[in-house]
C-alpha cells in the first residue's frame, strides 16, 4: 500500500485529499441548497458526529501525506504566540469586509435563510466543535490545497480554487453564502499565499466557529 501512495501522480494525490476531506461536504451541501436549505436543527450530537468525523479524516490524510513526504511546515503550520493574536485580527477584518460585502449584496438579492442552531448546545461541544473545525477546514481548503496548486499554476489561480471549494460546502446556508464566505475565502486565500503561515487562519476560523455557536449555549 505505501508503494501504491508512494507512486501516485501530483494529480491523483490532490484528487485523494479533495475528495476525502470535502466530497461528502461538498455533495450534502448541494443537495441541501436544490432541497431550500437544512431541515434539522444543528444539535449536540450532530456537533459531535462532525467532530467525529473530521477526526477520522484528520488522521486517514495526515497519514497519506506523510507517505507522500509532506511535512506540517510545508503548510505553514508552525503555531506562535504572535500568530494567533493575528488570528483575532484576520476576524476582525473579516467581519468589516463581510458587513460591506452584505451592505451590497442585499441591495441585489432577498437575504436566505442559515443553518437553524438548537438552543441548548453544551459549551464543551462547542468548543470542541470550533477547534476540531477550525483546523481541518484550514488545514486542507487553504494550506494544503493553495501549496499544490500554485506548484503547478498561478497564485490567484489557487485562491479561486480554494475559493470555490470553500463556498461548494457551505451552500445548504444559502444566498447568505455568497456575500459570507467568499470574502473570508478571499481573505484567508490572500493571507496564506502572501504570508505561507496558517496557523492565524486556524485561529481565525476557530474563532467565528466558537462566536457563531456560543450564542446558543445553555
Amino acid at each position: 500500500m505505501r508503494q501504491i501512495i508512494e507512486s501516485l501522480s501530483p494529480r491523483a494525490e490532490f484528487a485523494t485529499v479533495m475528495l476525502g476531506a470535502f466530497g461528502m461536504f461538498v455533495m450534502s451541501s448541494l443537495t441541501a441548497a436544490f432541497d431550500g436549505g437544512p431541515s434539522s436543527p444543528l444539535t449536540n450530537d450532530a456537533l459531535l458526529d462532525l467532530v467525529a468525523y473530521e477526526a477520522v479524516l484528520l488522521a486517514m490524510l495526515g497519514i497519506f501525506l506523510s507517505l507522500r513526504g509532506w511535512r506540517p511546515a510545508d503548510v505553514g503550520l508552525s503555531p506562535t504566540l504572535k500568530d494567533t493574536a493575528i488570528g483575532g485580527v484576520i476576524v476582525l477584518a473579516d467581519y468589516m469586509v463581510y458587513i460591506v460585502a452584505w451592505s451590497i449584496y442585499s441591495q441585489f438579492a432577498a437575504a436566505g435563510g442559515n443553518l437553524p442552531i438548537s438552543a441548548g448546545l453544551q459549551a464543551s461541544n462547542v468548543v470542541l466543535l470550533s477547534l476540531v473545525n477550525g483546523f481541518f477546514e484550514e488545514l486542507f481548503v487553504c494550506g494544503y490545497l493553495i501549496t499544490a496548486v500554485k506548484k503547478r499554476r498561478s497564485v490567484v489561480f489557487a485562491i479561486n480554487v480554494s475559493v470555490a471549494i470553500r463556498l461548494a460546502y457551505h451552500l445548504y446556508q444559502g444566498p447568505i453564502a455568497v456575500p459570507s464566505i467568499v470574502p473570508m475565502g478571499l481573505i484567508f486565500g490572500y493571507w496564506f499565499a502572501k504570508t505561507g503561515r496558517l496557523w492565524p487562519l486556524v485561529v481565525a476560523h476557530a474563532l467565528m466557529d466558537f462566536l457563531a455557536l456560543w450564542p446558543h449555549v445553555e
